[in-house]
């Protein structure tokens, strides 16, 4: 059988050694190694470094500029109002008018002043 490679005897014998010997015979066992404990969180009360003061006076003056820009590029357009009444709406304004008369009617029958309540209920919800 031929080589395919140009790799002389000696180098092929120890690659062999380094590492294919080394993975099929291990004759050490790594141990598995301890985890350290965690510290427990603590509240620092030293004062803060020069350093982190200097980033936060640079990081809050970088937003104090840049708010300008930003506002200047959010649209400040107010909608139109629209002139037609979508039927979800006017289906919600036919059936609160027919509670009403539904209302005074009972009213009306029975001597209660419940209409008055409900339109209370109602201007209370609207604000």
């Amino acid at each position: 059988m031929s080589r395919l490679s140009k790799v002389s005897s000696i180098r092929a014998n120890r690659i062999h050694e380094m590492y294919v010997q080394r993975f099929s015979n291990s004759q050490t066992i790594a141990e598995v190694e301890s985890i350290s404990p965690i510290r427990r969180a603590e509240n620092e009360t030293t004062p803060i470094s020069e350093n982190k003061l200097m980033a936060y006076d640079f990081y809050y003056n970088k937003l104090e500029d840049q708010s300008p820009k930003t506002l200047k590029q959010i649209p400040h357009t107010t909608p139109s109002p629209k002139k037609e009444i979508s039927p979800a709406l006017t289906h919600f304004i036919t059936k609160h008018n027919q509670i009403l008369a539904h209302f005074k009617e009972y009213d009306q029958l029975y001597g209660t002043d419940y209409t008055k309540d409900l339109i209370e209920l109602f201007e209370l919800l609207a604000t």
